[in-house]
């Protein structure tokens, strides 16, 4: 008896007056339940005057508008990477490390790589494969096509394009970002006085950037670059002199380190990287033809929301 006691409590519990009154509080806790398993795998991710999208929503929108550009794109990419594998073709190994030491060299530190990786939702290795993966389709191409860049075209197009070469005045400038005039005032006097600019910009500095360049050191930087009305008075002061100044932003203490005039267009110089810039223009304009080619000997094969189609 004792063992068929649960079953005959729980008859018991559903018959007579209260057995709608269980039965509906067991639907509606399932249907919580349920309200919060979807809410948990199907998250609001904005509301707008109170109205809510969720990220299926979303998820099906790009799907809709971009999915099939973006499927073609990773096909193309697959049968590229096969293409070259078939040819025995694979980037450099130098060729790559030299990638992404420039990749490397935009940031001034590895934590700022490492921020910008995150955000994307890559890390170095998947970098590196990207990487890779770019420079073997381009000599891949390069190869199969007989595409080259001609010193001719190389010279053709720094003639052509000369004046954006050249290289305006810059000035090397430290930066400390505070709340108020005052205290940006504050930081020049004692900078004046012999104080730490290092020690200073740890302790004061609010820039946002101050995670990436806790010093405030921008390196040298063109007037362009620059918010005009900061840009305007930190050209016309002198190598070694402390200023205060004001923008949109904020209140500034800046420093101009060193000043180095407008350099000419150097062929020389870059040469290498006109030459690399020329041929990837080519390479460009001949890789949809390539494309095709190898498409139209590929098996592919949908099979997903348009399974059984074949390309």
């Amino acid at each position: 008896m004792a063992i068929n006691m649960p079953v005959v409590v729980l008859i018991l519990s559903l018959s007579g007056p209260w057995a709608g009154t269980a039965l509906a509080a067991a639907a509606s806790k399932a249907a919580v339940e349920t309200k919060v398993r979807q809410a948990a795998e199907d998250p609001e991710i904005v509301k707008i005057n109170g109205t809510a999208i969720r990220q299926s929503e979303f998820q099906d929108r790009l799907l809709q508008e971009y999915g099939q550009v973006v499927m073609e794109n990773m096909i193309n990419r697959v049968l590229l990477i096969q293409e070259a594998k078939s040819r025995k073709i694979a980037a450099d190994p130098a060729d790559i490390e030299k990638k992404i030491s420039a990749f490397k060299s935009q940031f001034p530190n590895d934590e700022a790589l490492d921020d910008l990786l995150k955000s994307r939702g890559d890390t170095l290795e998947s970098l590196h494969a990207d990487i890779a993966n770019q420079l073997t389709v381009e000599k891949l191409v390069a190869q199969a096509t007989g595409i080259t860049a001609t010193d001719k075209e190389v010279r053709e197009a720094f003639d052509k394009n000369k004046e954006n070469f050249t290289i305006p005045p810059t000035r090397h400038l430290r930066v400390i970002w505070v709340k108020t005039k005052a205290e940006a005032e504050e930081i020049v006097a004692k900078v004046k006085a012999g104080a730490d600019w290092n020690a200073l910009a740890a302790e004061r500095n609010i820039a946002p950037s101050k995670k990436f360049v806790p010093s405030g050191d921008y390196g040298f930087r063109a007037q362009s670059e620059l918010p005009s009305e900061i840009g305007k008075p930190a050209f016309a002061m002198k190598v070694g002199e402390t200023k205060a100044l004001q923008s949109k932003a904020g209140h500034h203490v800046m420093q101009v380190l060193e000043a180095k005039p407008a350099q000419a267009a150097d062929f020389e110089k870059i040469k290498p990287h006109l030459r690399e810039a020329v041929l990837n223009k080519k390479l460009t304009a001949a890789l949809p033809e390539f494309v095709k080619g190898i498409r139209e000997k590929a098996d592919i094969q949908f099979l997903g929301p348009q399974k059984g189609k074949k390309q």
